[in-house]
């Protein structure tokens, strides 16, 4: 696993691959990483161990809020990490998979296997609402897309 600086394309980092996770993955920012059940600060040369750390079982994906919050979608729940802190926020209950987070509408939404969405928002521990669908349908800029091109307003399911 490396971590390669863009404008040089020179290596900055590397991990030899263990066994489990090895998803490396860097906060919008570039303030924050996280690896194998350990969240990284970046110092201005390299990232650091910042003592905070998280449960690595069952994570189907992990998504940054800016370079606040780690959300881990997990089968059954969505954890909230503080990132400064390494601290769990809230934890929040959904039957939903692969879970994806709207910077616009600033709501978290998925689907069950059975084409139900859920949509979530970082204030409530279950669903705000939720909806039958057809296909795939993310949420994206405060609008619901489809897979085969259809956008529909997210104020049609939800204020």
């Amino acid at each position: 696993s490396y971590i390669i600086d863009m404008n040089s394309f020179t290596v900055i980092q590397q991990w030899l691959h263990g066994t489990g996770d090895n998803r490396i993955t860097i906060s919008p920012g570039g303030d924050y990483m996280i690896r194998q059940g350990k969240i990284y600060a970046w110092n201005g040369t390299q990232f650091v161990e910042n003592g905070g750390t998280y449960n690595k079982n069952n994570i189907s994906r992990y998504i940054f809020k800016n370079d606040e919050k780690l959300i881990l979608a997990k089968g059954g729940m969505i954890e909230v990490i503080d990132v400064a802190t390494g601290m769990l926020d809230r934890q929040i209950t959904s039957p939903a998979y692969d879970i994806i987070y709207d910077p616009v509408s600033d709501l978290l939404s998925g689907t069950d296997s059975n084409g139900q969405i859920y949509v979530h928002s970082f204030n409530a521990s279950q669903p705000v609402t939720s909806f039958p669908g057809k296909g795939n349908i993310v949420l994206q800029n405060n609008q619901l897309v489809a897979g085969h091109g259809f956008i529909l307003p997210l104020s049609f399911h939800y204020p």
